[in-house]
């Protein structure tokens, strides 16, 4: 597939659909499992130990953002359910953004965003843009006039693309929820998209670490395996305890944006422990298969590349980290202190 040039795996995208995973995180309202965020997330830990090539991290986080907002009769929702539609999310951070302007009577999007996670396979993207100060979101098709998508290659060999909008005009049909929502729906999509791909992320460690752990465990070197020698040993457990750290994490910010209406908190918590746990994993997997490490036809490079990439989706960790301290220093109204 990598050779072939193909963005994404049609195959495994079909069978996502057949087999209902994309319902089953739906809430029941909608026709769907009710499975919500934890749900998707379950999935995504799947995707990431077998390395599926399939937008669905973006595209499962604008189907709950759909059926939150619209309901169970959204146009898009039942194309993204037939599999004609699949959708890249692109939110703003200090590196990028997108603003809305009143150009003639018509209200249109500029701006840009690198590195859009494998928007090469996608057909719609869903930006969050600067309002006067509200942060509103969009989904916008992308063969619309004004949209370029400049795809190119990761190192994971899968399709991304650059964002560039340039006057492009939307109408309320593209608004995701109301004038009157706010901010909110771009709160709710960057908290679930977040997770997402911490969940991605998490099963990337996993499965790095178990083909580390057999590795070790059968590659002998002095007479004995690689797994007994100290410093092999501890690196690894180092490894599992990040592994841990990262999936944990994961699941909670799922599990609050199931159940709690501010996850922020647990979220950029997932969302750096997922960066910076994550890269340390598989740093510590490729170093200790040695040169088997390099060597093309050995997978492990595979994980490492998977992760080092989804490490800048939604912003580097130091970025994410600077949220993290500015969420934690603004004092909840909820747990204020009664006299």
């Amino acid at each position: 597939m990598e050779r072939d040039g193909v963005p994404y795996d049609e195959q495994l995208w079909s069978s996502l659909l057949t087999t209902g995973l994309i319902d089953a995180v739906l809430p029941s309202d909608a026709g769907g499992g009710d499975a919500g965020m934890v749900g998707l997330a379950v999935i995504l830990e799947q995707q990431g130990i077998r390395l599926g090539r399939v937008p669905l991290a973006s595209t499962g986080t604008a189907a709950l953002a759909l059926a939150r907002f619209h309901g169970a009769d959204a146009p898009l929702l039942a194309s993204l359910r037939r599999g004609d539609a699949r959708i890249a999310v692109a939110t703003a951070d200090a590196r990028s953004g997108f603003v809305v302007r009143r150009d003639d009577g018509r209200t249109v999007l500029t701006g840009g965003c690198p590195h859009v996670h494998m928007a090469g396979s996608c057909t719609h993207v869903l930006v969050t843009a600067d309002d006067a100060g509200i942060e509103r979101c969009y989904v916008v098709p992308l063969d619309r006039d004004g949209v370029t998508a400049d795809v190119f290659d990761g190192i994971s060999r899968t399709a991304h693309a650059d964002i560039v909008l340039d006057r492009v005009p939307v109408g309320e049909s593209d608004l995701l929820g109301t004038a009157a929502d706010g901010a909110a729906p771009a709160a709710w999509v960057r908290h679930r998209y977040r997770t997402a791909v911490a969940a991605i992320v998490s099963g990337v460690c996993a499965e790095a670490i178990r083909r580390t752990a057999q590795y070790t465990s059968q590659r002998t070197q002095f007479g004995r395996p690689l797994s007994t020698n100290q410093g092999v040993a501890l690196r690894a457990a180092d490894a599992y305890i990040d592994t841990e750290i990262v999936r944990l994490t994961m699941l909670d910010a799922a599990w609050r944006c199931d159940v709690d209406s501010d996850p922020e908190a647990a979220v950029l918590t997932a969302a750096w422990w997922a960066k910076e746990g994550g890269v340390r994993v598989v740093h510590a997997t490729q170093h200790l298969h040695g040169g088997m490490g390099a060597d093309v036809d050995n997978h492990i490079h595979r994980f490492f590349l998977w992760a080092r990439e989804l490490d800048m989706v939604g912003g580097p960790a130091p970025l994410v980290l600077d949220e993290l301290a500015n969420t934690l220093r603004t004092p909840d109204p909820r747990e204020a202190v009664r006299p």
